[in-house]
């Protein structure tokens, strides 16, 4: 037999009840342990027994049923790596009423059922290891995720979409910093903002799906992901903080929702392998550094709406060819493409008036620039090694409005 049944809490042992249904099983020393080949535990098979302190689930068990530990006494309950589901209320209102509640921190990849850890105060193990387990904070409108038990290493999370009752909405600062065997993580539809650093360090992780209900991810939220090749912004998104997506050296590409006004410094500095991005109509800010040492970045449009561009937003990205930089810019600042080796071409807006210091130093390629008439300054090393033909001469023809010409402007 592979299946143990309805065991109520009027039969006061667990081992009799097997031995009667023809199931070899230990019951010593406020012990349970259930017998080898087991497959799955039936709804309520052990709801209200309280005539055991442990529980040993042996290897090979896929699925705990509805309610199958629900209002037991069990205070200590061990599951094998094999289980993949998780009924509705399996373990609802388990153990000691005397011990602390728990919300446990899932394997991904196993099913879980609604309210299956409600108010569950018995220890949780898996393969020996102790499952770590949530902890948060309740507010009026909703639940937050505050951090994990422990330090257990794990390399997957399922975050429940309730608990007391009330939606999960938020992930606090931090909870999974630093987690460096995290590969992936739930986030359930209900959460809407991602604190700062939530996910920082968590050099594994390959697989993160984002709500459509999030509209927030904190300072540094990815910040040295360095596995995270692929991320889909949900389109309710409206802030993203500095350092986001710094040192994600494996992302590629990304769009970035209509509902982002402003890309904050250092949002992707370092995201040495990011080829492609896409920023969307209403944007209205870069911040300093912004895209800097994003090497392979080799097709970016500024958007029309775009009025200011922090310093060195763009500096060494040494694969852009093509730069056009919008007509609310007024003043271009400094290094804002120092390093962009492969520039050839720059679109620069008539309203412009001054281009700061080492704005394009060092963009080799860089062989002509059309000077808007109304610019009165560029600054020290302004174009530095740059607007030089293909013998090496410098190119460059300045409107009669320029007033102030930095040091070494066109040197090299």
């Amino acid at each position: 037999m592979n299946i143990i049944g309805n065991i109520r809490k009027a039969v006061p042992l667990c081992a009799l009840a097997l031995l009667l249904m023809g199931v070899t099983a230990r019951a010593e020393e406020g012990v349970l342990t259930l017998p080898s080949g087991l497959l799955s535990i039936e709804e309520e098979a052990f709801y209200g027994v309280d005539s055991a302190d442990k529980a040993v689930i042996p290897d090979g068990t896929v699925s705990i049923g509805p309610r199958a530990f629900a209002q037991s006494g069990f205070s200590e309950i061990r599951l094998p790596s094999s289980v993949t589901q998780i009924a509705e209320g399996a373990f609802y209102s388990c153990g000691d009423p005397s011990r602390p509640l728990r919300y446990y921190c899932i394997p991904y990849g196993v099913e879980i059922g609604p309210q299956a850890f409600a108010l569950c105060r018995a220890e949780i193990y898996i393969d020996g290891r102790p499952l770590p387990y949530f902890n948060y904070t309740v507010q009026e409108d909703g639940v937050t995720i505050t951090g994990l038990s422990g330090n257990a290493a794990i390399s997957a999370a399922v975050i429940p979409d309730t608990i007391d009752g009330k939606p999960v909405t938020a992930i606090a600062n931090g909870v999974f910093n630093g987690m460096r065997s995290l590969t992936r993580v739930y986030i359930p539809s209900t959460v809407t903002s991602i604190g700062n650093e939530a996910f920082r360090g968590c050099s594994a992780l390959t697989g993160i799906e984002l709500p459509a209900s999030l509209t927030t991810l904190g300072n540094g939220v990815f910040r040295s992901c360095t596995a995270l090749a692929a991320l889909e912004l949900p389109s309710g998104l409206t802030s993203i903080g500095n350092n986001a997506f710094r040192e994600c050296s494996a992302l590629t590409q990304i769009e970035i929702p209509s509902g982002v006004t402003q890309i904050a410094y250092d949002t992707f500095s370092g995201a040495q392998n990011l080829q492609r991005v896409v920023l969307p109509e209403g944007l209205t800010a870069i911040g300093a550094t912004a895209f800097y040492d994003c090497y392979t970045l080799s097709e970016l449009n500024i958007p029309s709406t775009v009025t200011d561009i922090g310093y060195k937003a763009f500096g060494y990205n040494r694969a852009l060819t093509r730069a056009v930089i919008p007509a609310g810019i007024t003043a271009l600042p400094n290094e804002l493409f120092f390093g962009c080796s492969s520039l050839e071409s720059v679109s620069l807006p008539e309203a412009l008036v001054s281009i700061g210091d080492y704005s394009f130093a060092g963009c080799t390629k860089l062989t002509d620039v059309n000077f808007p008439s109304g610019l009165s300054s560029i600054g020290r090393s302004g174009f530095e090694n740059a607007c030089r033909n293909q013998a090496g001469y410098p190119v460059y023809r300045l409107p009669d409005t320029l007033e102030t010409l930095g040091q070494s402007t066109f040197d090299g």
